[in-house]
C-alpha cells in the first residue's frame, strides 16, 4: 500500500506505472481496492488500459483513471444547492469531508494551493461556501483580470473529472473569491496596498 498508494486532501492515488513492475498485478489491486468496496474486478482491472476519465463505482468509492494513476474518492452525496456562510466571527466552518480555517495575519506566509490570502478590506462578508455550478465565472490569478468559467479553468489545468464535480468556491457578495484547493481571483489579492490580510487554509475534516 505504502509503495503504490499516496494519499492526498480528498483522494488518494494508485501509480500504475509501478503496480506495472510487480507480478500478479491484478491480484494486488484486489487486495488493495477490496477495503473501498469494490466487486466488480473484470472493469477494475480494465481500467489499468482504459482512456482518462473512465470511471467504475462501489457503494462508498468512485475509482477514476487519470493518465498513469488511478484515483480513489469517497462519494459524496452532497446536495448541489447546498450553501454555507461563513460570518467575520467564523475560525473554523465544516463542508464536505474539510474544513476552512480563518486567520489574519501579518503577511503572506507559505504558498500551498490549500492556502489562500486575500485583501480582507475586499471581502463582503458573510462570505459563502457552495459547488461549483456549470456557469461559474471568475478572474484567476495571474490572468490580468480576463474571467474565465471554472469549468473551463478546471479542465485546462487537466483536473479529474471527480475532482471537478466535488470542487467548492468560496464567494464574497455572490463573487467568486476562491476555487477552492485550486486559483483564487485576480480581484482579491493581496497587493503592496493590502493593509488587512486574511489567511484561509482548507484542511481535511
Amino acid at each position: 500500500f505504502k509503495e503504490l498508494i499516496t494519499e492526498e486532501k480528498n483522494y488518494y492515488t494508485l501509480n500504475l506505472d509501478k503496480l506495472s513492475q510487480f507480478n500478479h498485478s491484478n491480484a494486488i489491486l484486489y487486495q488493495l481496492l477490496h477495503p473501498f468496496g469494490f466487486r466488480d474486478w473484470e472493469s477494475v482491472y480494465d481500467l489499468k488500459d482504459a482512456e482518462t476519465g473512465k470511471v467504475v463505482s462501489s457503494a462508498t468509492h468512485l475509482l477514476e483513471k487519470n493518465r498513469n494513476e488511478l484515483l480513489i474518492f469517497v462519494k459524496e452525496d452532497q446536495p448541489n444547492n447546498i450553501e454555507i456562510k461563513i460570518f467575520e466571527t467564523d475560525k473554523d466552518v465544516k463542508f464536505g469531508t474539510s474544513v476552512l480555517k480563518i486567520e489574519e495575519v501579518e503577511k503572506i506566509e507559505e504558498i500551498d494551493q490549500h492556502l489562500a490570502y486575500f485583501d480582507a478590506d475586499k471581502l463582503r462578508f458573510p462570505l459563502s461556501i457552495r459547488l461549483a455550478q456549470t456557469k461559474d465565472k471568475f478572474f484567476p490569478l495571474g490572468l490580468q483580470m480576463k474571467q474565465k468559467k471554472v469549468s473551463h479553468f478546471l479542465r485546462d489545468e487537466k483536473v479529474p473529472t471527480s475532482i471537478k464535480k466535488q470542487t467548492w468556491v468560496l464567494c464574497s457578495n455572490q463573487e467568486i473569491v476562491w476555487v477552492i484547493n485550486h486559483r483564487i481571483s485576480e480581484k482579491f489579492k493581496v497587493t503592496e496596498n493590502t493593509k488587512k490580510c486574511l489567511k484561509i487554509s482548507c484542511l481535511k475534516a
